[in-house]
């Protein structure tokens, strides 16, 4: 840059333009340049230099002109060049303009302003140079220093983030060791305790040692051994003799890295185990390594098929050991029991099984799957499997020994290679997994299993153990109350015995458990607790059969949730608590067969309450006025109990009512109509003291459902109607032991299901009408005791060839009853029981029949034999 007076001697140089193009390469460079002093300093130095080269050139032209010419025409020389020198000058300054104007960087930018031509003033020199610099640093330090606090910035942020990804992996790689080790402590301390367990297995054939030696026989040229190493630091004796175990022949030489297996010493922190080069030696391989610490898989390398079936490694063999050990104990080491035998099938026969389902492979599929190393370790071996699933397989294995499984009507793919979540028919036989792979539901229905359920089996994660209609025997594990998600317990109709464990009310399984039911187990014993309170989700409790005794505790009116509970065939005694029966979830209840007493409780207007059975107790006092608002029941069966009073007349307004039980009781009064009943199907009302006309009670019932009509042994008079005949479902109708006259209507003909019509001891007369044979199904005929009826039996009841009981004692029915009785019809299949009169008043015979069972005398009222 040039700023001088006019006149003085100032060549343009093209140095000073190389240096101008040296000023803007290395602005450009200096941008992105990391070293931050240079990066601010670079502009205002170079500026500087090249003001210093001008200005030294130029004070050297101005003393050189000065000197060479005369006072008078250095004046006027003096102008006249310095116009001259002026012009080049500012030549050089439009260049310089130029060239810096091409620039890109900021930096430079700013000096171009500053270098343009100005007009030359005396004595300005120090001026203006002063004034350049000012504008450098003003315009474009100030900028530098701006950018180099952002680059700094950038840079103090870096260093925190590389401080914090520092400490993170600091405390992971802290965590990741103290993880390790507390794994190894635990397989240590696992050790420890099993060590005493050990000694004792040592005599027997089960027992696996430390290390597992492969036969003594040559392997085949196929097989790959190991070394024996030298006794490492942990000091385990690896000369132990050991119980030979066949090992897979087509497995490479495996290389365990100083970190992948920790030794099985006394030392706490694991050690480094030295690189085993093949040999042909026996391996000899560590049994208990810390299951947090990876282990090295053997490598499998193709062949053709494999000579020989690959077995559990000692590792995985000891590893299962110690998992089985705490739930099954000593039996373990007894040959004679199940769980001896499923632990070996689980170590054995259960890896052959997997051996052998691949070995039948295609050689290309084998192939895949050896390069599918973690599929592979899967099927030969239990190590992809977490311990609940190795207790899954362990526990379905010890079902099929205890249940005699060889017996089995099916045998659902038990013990198979297939994962214990196949081992099932697809629909309803067999076990069910849930979404994480475990035995959730157990259903082997009337599948002849035998023998007594394992206490192992507490250890599923069950949701539904479904063993009905079996033999199973024994009692059920005391610890059944354990598994706490257990919501369906159905084990009817087996052979248990025992005492109902108190851990079903009282263990976690109270939380879950929604239907109990061991009905039909007649060898079981014990009480219900009041604990039974605390089972707050059970619906269903089904007790029927079982011998249980006591009473009903007051606690089961808390369960808001039960809908049914049969306690039917047992030996309760006490009364019925006086709010169960006001349960909101009601439906079902059955207390029939036992010795309850006192008075019935209050029914409740549940929705959906339809069945009330107490039936054969001792239940005293009328029946509950409550009884004709409960609008849903469909079904009571009060009888044979000692209940008194009236029958309700709300018993009408019942509209699904179906079935009506009050037989064998003291009530009386007069009988209901019950014309809205338009689904009743059974009408028992027999054995109490009940009054009315059989022709309006009969008018005032449902003609299409009706079955069942038993109005016996009360004081019923009145004569049937005609319009009996419209009962078309009609099966049984029994007016006996009450006052019933008139003559038997024909219409009785019509009732095509009639098998049972029991009219005697009544006041019948006439004769028994021939439109009866019509009835084909019938099987009882009991006319007895009414001695207006006569005549003769009609000969077209030859045709009712399935009559097992016919009573015609007490009347005054007369002839021949060989060819109607005693014919070729009941050859085949003669009557059972075939009574009536053998003589008249006058001592001679009033019928003839060589067929009868018995043969009664008028006079004297005695039956005897033929």
């Amino acid at each position: 840059v040039r700023s001088r007076k006019d006149g003085l001697n100032c060549n343009p140089d093209m140095d000073l333009l190389r240096d101008m193009d040296s000023i803007v390469k290395y602005a450009r460079l200096s941008d992105d340049n990391d070293d931050d002093t240079k990066s601010m300093m670079s502009i205002p130095m170079l500026a500087s230099e090249l003001l210093q080269k001008v200005s030294l050139e130029d004070d050297e032209d101005y003393t050189s002109g000065a000197s060479s010419g005369d006072d008078a025409s250095s004046t006027t020389g003096s102008n006249s060049g310095g116009v001259t020198r002026h012009g080049e000058n500012d030549a050089v300054v439009r260049e310089v303009q130029k060239r810096l104007a091409g620039a890109s960087d900021p930096e430079v930018e700013g000096i171009v302003p500053i270098i343009q031509p100005r007009a030359h003033q005396e004595n300005d020199y120090e001026t203006e140079t002063d004034v350049v610099f000012d504008n450098v640093e003003r315009g474009t330090t100030m900028r530098i220093i701006g950018e180099y606090g952002q680059v700094e910035e950038k840079r103090a942020k870096r260093r925190r983030q590389m401080r914090c990804l520092f400490i993170v992996a600091l405390l992971m790689l802290i965590g990741g060791v103290t993880t390790s080790l507390v794994s190894y402590l635990r397989a240590s301390n696992k050790k420890e305790k099993s060590s005493g367990e050990d000694s004792v297995r040592s005599s027997t054939p089960r027992d696996i040692p430390l290390f597992t030696e492969s036969p003594s026989a040559q392997p085949a040229p196929s097989a790959t051994m190991q070394p024996t190493p030298a006794a490492d630091a942990g000091g385990i004796d690896r000369n132990a003799t050991a119980a030979p175990v066949q090992i897979v022949t087509t497995l490479e030489p495996t290389t365990i890295s100083p970190t992948s297996v920790p030794t099985t010493g006394p030392s706490l922190a694991p050690t480094n185990a030295p690189t085993i080069g093949p040999s042909n030696a026996p391996t000899a391989i560590p049994s208990i390594i810390p299951t947090s610490l990876p282990t090295v898989a053997p490598s499998l390398s193709p062949t053709s098929s494999p000579t020989s079936v690959p077995s559990s490694s000692p590792t995985q063999t000891n590893e299962i050991l110690l998992l089985l050990t705490e739930i099954s104990g000593p039996a373990l080491d007894d040959p004679s029991t199940p769980q001896y035998s499923a632990y070996q099938w689980l170590i054995g026969a259960d890896i052959e099984a997997l051996g052998r389902n691949l070995a039948k492979q295609p050689q290309q599929q084998q192939s895949q799957q050896r390069d599918n190393r973690p599929s592979l370790r899967r099927q030969l071996s239990l190590k992809g499997l977490s311990d609940e699933q190795v207790i899954d397989r362990y526990v379905a294995a010890l079902l099929y020994y205890s249940m005699e499984g060889e017996r089995w009507t099916l045998q659902v793919d038990f013990l198979s290679e297939k994962s214990v979540c196949q081992w099932n028919d697809g629909f309803l036989t067999g076990i069910f997994c849930s979404t994480d792979g475990l035995i959730q539901d157990i259903v082997m229905n009337n599948n002849f299993l035998q023998g007594a359920l394992p206490n192992e089996i507490t250890h599923l994660k069950l949701r539904s153990l479904d063993l009905r209609d079996n033999k199973i025997t024994g009692t059920l594990p005391s610890n059944i109350g354990d598994i706490g998600t257990l919501s369906n317990l159905d084990l009817r109709r087996n052979g248990l015995s025992g005492e109902i464990p108190s851990s079903l009310f009282s263990g976690p399984i109270t939380s879950s458990l929604a239907a109990l039911v061991l009905f039909s187990n007649a060898d079981l014993s014990g009480t219900i607790p009041s604990s039974v309170g605390n089972a707050k989700a059970l619906e269903m409790l089904s007790l029927q059969g079982c011998n249980i005794r006591g009473t009903i505790p007051t606690e089961i009116s808390t369960l808001s949730n039960l809908f049914m509970i049969n306690l039917q065939l047992n030996h309760m005694t006490g009364s019925i608590p006086s709010d169960m029966l006001l349960l909101p979830s009601l439906e079902i209840v059955v207390l029939s067969d036992n010795m309850f007493t006192g008075t019935l409780p209050p029914i409740g207007l549940q929705p959906r309450f339809h069945f009330l059975s107490i039936n054969s107790n001792e239940f005293t006092g009328p029946l509950p006025p409550s009884i004709g608002l409960t609008h849903s029941l469909a079904w009571i069966d009060f009888s044979e109990n000692k209940l008194t009073g009236t029958l309700p007349m709300t018993l009408s307004t019942l509209t699904v009512l179906s079935s009506v039980k009050l037989s064998k009781n003291h009530l009386h009064g007069k009988i209901p109509s019950l014309l809205s009943n338009s689904y009743l199907q059974i009408l028992d009302l027999s054995e109490n003291r009940l009054t009315g006309d059989v022709s309006s009670i009969l008018q005032g019932m449902p003609t299409e459902r009706l079955q069942t009509l038993n109005l016996g042994s009360n004081d019923i008079g009145g004569e049937l109607p005609g319009q009996v005949g419209q009962f078309g479902s009609l099966s049984n109708l029994n007016v006996e032991s009450n006052n019933v006259g008139g003559s038997i209507p024909t219409e009785i003909g019509y009732l095509s299901k009639l098998r049972f019509l029991e009219l005697g001891s009544n006041s019948l007369t006439s004769t028994i009408p021939p439109e009866l044979a019509q009835c084909k199904r019938l099987s009882i005929l009991n006319v007895q005791d009414n001695e207006q009826l006569s005549g003769s039996v009609p000969s077209t009841l030859s045709q009712s060839t399935r009559l097992e009981h016919v009573s015609l004692e007490g009347t005054n029915i007369t002839g021949d009853l060989d060819p109607i009785f005693c014919s070729s019809y009941f050859v085949s299949d003669p009557i059972n029981s075939f009574t009536s009169d053998c003589s008249d008043d006058s001592g001679y015979n009033e019928v003839t029949c060589s067929c009868c069972t018995s043969c009664c005398d008028r006079v004297t009222g005695i039956c005897g034999g033929d």
